[in-house]
């Protein structure tokens, strides 16, 4: 019965680095950057990203909020 509940512990953090990890690839960045970085280093305090993917991570965040910017100014 004991490695039945210690399973469930491995599954829930697991379950939690997943959720983390999805809510990090689509947090919205609104302006503020230290706000957003804050946001994205608390995700990552459970999806254990590495210093460059979560960089990229960052990058690809804010291409896309100034691809957004940029296209509506036009």
């Amino acid at each position: 019965m004991f490695l039945q509940n210690k399973d469930c512990d491995a599954f829930g953090l697991t379950h939690k680095a997943e959720k983390a990890l999805h809510q990090m690839s689509f947090a919205p960045y609104h302006c503020d950057i230290a706000e957003f970085l804050v946001k994205i280093e608390n995700l990552n305090t459970h999806a254990h990203v590495t210093a460059v993917v979560m960089r990229e991570m960052i990058e690809d965040q804010l291409h896309m909020e100034a691809e957004q910017r940029l296209s509506m100014g036009q």
